[in-house]
Formats: C-alpha cells, structure tokens, sequence
C-alpha cells in the first residue's frame, strides 16, 4: 500500500532501532488497520525470538521485502524491526547508478531508519566521491559508514575522512599488478 510520506513521517519521528518497541508497535498496529502486511512483519520483528517467529518473519519478508524494499542483487538488505538496518553494497554497477541507487533506497519508507551502509572491499574508487556526495547528508547520520577495501587514493580518503568523520576508511587496496592505474597504499 502507499501512504502519504507526511502520515508516515509522524510515526518515524518516535521510531528508532536501538529505543523502545512500543511505538513500532503502535505504527504496526497502524498499517495492519490499514490493510498492510507491513504491519505483520514489524508487529513479528518485534517479538521475543523463538523459532516459530523467525520462520514466520523469514515467511514475510519472502513475501514483501521486494515491494517494501526493491533493490539490486549487488546490495544486501539486513531487517531489523520490519525496517532496513543495514544496505551492503558488493559491488556497483558505476559512479551514476551507486548515486541514483542510494537515493532512490534512501527515499524508501521501510529504509528510513538505516544505521549502516557498507561498501567493504567493493570496487569504489576515486570517480565515485562526488556521487556519495550527493547523499552525503544521509550518510553522515549513519551510525556506521564502511568504505574499508575499496580503491581510494591517499588525498581521497583524507577528503572523505572529513567529509564523513565516522566513516571506516582503513585498509584501502590497490597494487599496480592489480589495478594500474592505482598505486600501492596502505593506511
């Protein structure tokens, strides 16, 4: 079901992954008065874990994850609560489309309260700054922002160390066997 994003960013305001479970209750409630399955997957999340519970939310997600939260096969999609925690990026597929894919994510209900993105040992490099730049206000409120691995040169991972104070920049790779035009450094 669609929603107007203004409804729904009343019940976001009082939602958060690490606070308490009751207000995802009451917006759990919410949706499954309104018909959304969403509600049943958030309402299941939020129980105490037992094994009926998992195979059930597994059951849901199978059934709704695609439409609560579309994505490329090269991303990976943690849930936590019926939201998106956590987007892990193997790899893109170009500096446009990682820009285009962040926002698009971003801009979903069911990924509002992302805490993590991760682009460990992905193929990033230099060429795709200014596209993280364009989600940079989203990024930076992560509670977590991987880029270690990727193939970033010395100059850029001190620009995007101060651009995103919190982000994991360590190890980054590159050899000139293995990529040309990309010299050999280490943090």
């Amino acid at each position: 079901m669609n929603h107007d994003p203004d409804q729904l960013r009343s019940f976001f305001d009082q939602l958060s992954l690490a606070g308490p479970v009751e207000p995802f209750l009451v917006f759990a409630d919410w949706l499954q008065g309104q018909g959304d399955p969403w509600g049943e997957l958030i309402a299941v999340q939020c129980q105490p874990h037992t094994l009926e519970l998992v195979e059930l939310g597994a059951r849901l997600l199978a059934l709704i994850s695609a439409r609560l939260c579309p994505h490329d096969p090269v991303v990976e999609v943690s849930w936590q609560r019926g939201f998106v925690s956590v987007l892990a990026f193997s790899d893109t597929r170009g500096a446009t489309w990682l820009a285009d894919e962040l926002a698009r994510l971003f801009a979903l209900p069911a990924v509002v309260l992302c805490r993590e993105v991760s682009f460990r040992d992905g193929d990033l490099g230099d060429e795709h700054v200014r596209d993280l730049m364009r989600v940079r206000e989203r990024l930076v409120a992560l509670d977590r922002l991987d880029l270690e691995g990727n193939w970033f040169t010395p100059p850029t991972v001190r620009a995007l160390r101060n651009a995103f104070p919190k982000a994991q920049l360590d190890r980054q790779r590159g050899s000139d066997e293995d990529r040309p035009d990309r010299a050999l450094f280490v943090k």
